[in-house]
């Protein structure tokens, strides 16, 4: 059974969409065996899961609250739930830059230099906005500067002296990772609790959201190598092999046009096809366009 991706979406391939769709599955079970043992009989995706019944209670008290305090409130005490199960820790001071105070919550630094940031978005009035484009609220940061959502905070702080290397954005619905070298093309890994939860989820699913979320992967301890690096090579490699493939099958196609044409041409209408019957450059040119158009529409109807 193929890797279930509901409720993750990988926003402008932040990872290759062939590779996470034919081969992470097989890389999950193999970090699930070296992980399990450290776990313990508690495994974090398993704290995921469970957390479901709460999400569902809450989500009815989120919509109920007549201020974004109150919502602030129930949503700080679901996102730590999920928070600790992921590895992360509450810190007490607040990220600081130019232009004010961030709402990072928690953070991990590799080699006493920020790595993974985790910031706090609100959706104060529970209208559905997209989490980038949510205000920060003065109830999260009493000094907020007016105008600011958490698109424009997260280029200041990857643009700043000592940025981040990840940023987790986290709310009562959604879990956003951005990555600094991917943020230009707005690449992202978007996790919907409210899809997750209210629907029947396969385990591995969670298992999924652990090892692109937690801690362990973002930050290993111990000089240990990134599991989240390896898997962007691997996703790399797959996105290369899939052009190289791409590649030749586009000139199988543009060649079996080339010779139906000319077989129509010559046995059909009964024209001429050497001898300056057939223009080989315009011929070339019209496959091209018309393999392009079909490109377009298999794109489109693949999205």
């Amino acid at each position: 059974m193929a890797l279930d991706l509901t409720g993750i979406r990988n926003e402008n391939e932040f990872y290759s969409d062939h590779y996470l769709r034919t081969n992470l599955e097989s890389d999950l079970e193999q970090w699930v065996k070296e992980r399990r043992a450290t776990y313990g009989p508690t495994p974090p995706w398993e704290r995921l899961k469970r957390s479901g019944r709460r999400f569902l209670e809450e989500t009815e008290a989120f919509g109920r609250a007549h201020s974004a305090q109150e919502r602030l409130t129930i949503q700080r005490a679901f996102i730590w739930q999920n928070l600790e199960a992921l590895g992360f820790r509450s810190q007490d001071s607040l990220a600081q830059l130019e232009s004010g105070i961030l709402p990072v919550i928690a953070q991990a630094t590799l080699q006493d230099r920020p790595h993974v940031w985790v910031m706090e978005a609100l959706d104060g009035s529970d209208s559905g906005e997209d989490i980038l484009q949510l205000p920060l609220d003065r109830c999260q940061v009493p000094e907020a500067p007016p105008d600011t959502n958490m698109e424009g905070l997260v280029s200041e702080a990857f643009f700043s002296e000592e940025p981040p290397r990840w940023i987790l954005i986290v709310s009562f619905k959604v879990y956003v990772l951005l990555d600094r070298s991917k943020w230009s093309g707005r690449r992202a890994l978007r996790i919907g609790w409210d899809e997750l939860y209210n629907r029947p989820t396969r385990l591995a699913t969670f298992q999924l959201i652990v090892l692109l979320l937690s801690r362990d992967s973002l930050c290993p301890a111990g000089g240990r190598g990134s599991m989240l690096d390896a898997i962007d090579q691997q996703s790399a490699k797959h996105a290369q092999g899939v052009s190289g493939s791409l590649k030749y099958a586009l000139r199988e196609a543009v060649e079996l046009l080339g010779n139906e044409f000319l077989h129509y041409r010559r046995n059909v209408q009964r024209g001429a096809v050497y001898e300056g019957g057939v223009d080989a450059n315009r011929l070339t040119v019209e496959c091209l366009r018309y393999m392009y158009r079909l490109l377009f529409l298999f794109t489109v109807e693949a999205r």
